[in-house]
């Protein structure tokens, strides 16, 4: 609609339909109340995930571990599914969170429900390293909510059988 001018007086806002977003009502003397309706943005969380191992060598058939950590930095709250992929045959796997299982001999998968916006969750990966080479512990996190920054949803980390 258009007049020469509106008052102040004459603009309300407020959540007039009652989705959580702002609307805006003016008076408009050729039209009446003419009512502007908000959209309701998309919840977003920005998930990352960080790695972070026992040492950077272990001996042979020593154990070893890797924290892997998920943080929300919001604004929304988010479900996260961490996914942790372990190379270079650590054997008797073990995770420390209820929350957590072991696939396989070579996976880890984690459900965090609504971990909310400044949260984290962490879980402790255990294993046995084998007789040579190198064990690596790869993570990704995905969410129930858009992520507006992707690049810290995966990190990795390693240690050198020695």
């Amino acid at each position: 609609p258009y007049a020469s001018h509106y008052e102040p007086h004459g603009l309300a806002i407020g959540d007039i339909n009652g989705d959580l977003a702002l609307d805006a009502a003016v008076a408009d003397y050729n039209h009446g109340v003419v009512v502007l309706y908000g959209i309701v943005p998309a919840p977003s969380a920005d998930l990352g995930v960080s790695v972070t191992r026992s040492t950077a060598t272990v001996k042979p058939r020593k154990s070893l571990w890797f924290d892997v950590r998920v943080a929300n930095s919001g604004p929304s709250s988010s479900t996260a599914s961490l996914t942790v992929q372990l190379t270079g045959g650590p054997t008797k796997l073990s995770v420390d969170s209820s929350r957590c299982s072991v696939s396989g001999t070579a996976a880890v998968t984690c459900t965090f429900q609504n971990l909310p916006a400044g949260g984290s969750a962490s879980a402790r990966i255990s294993g046995v390293a084998p007789t040579k080479g190198t064990v690596a512990a790869s993570a990704s996190v995905s969410g129930s909510a858009g992520d507006p920054h992707p690049a810290n949803d995966s990190a990795s980390a390693s240690i050198a059988i020695r």
